[in-house]
């Protein structure tokens, strides 16, 4: 009994860090997306 719920225990905590893995991944995509599209914008209005 204590193993499986040992494993249980495992299975969620694995898939929590994936998921805040997969979040953050997301997060610092999106950031990267606006920082080059702001970029992008300034030296186009520069010119």
């Amino acid at each position: 009994m204590l193993g499986l719920a040992y494993w249980l225990l495992l299975l969620f905590y694995g898939l929590f860090v994936l998921g805040v893995l997969a979040a953050s991944g997301y997060f610092v995509y999106y950031v990267y997306g606006m920082i080059r599209d702001y970029l992008r914008f300034r030296r186009n209005r520069q010119r």
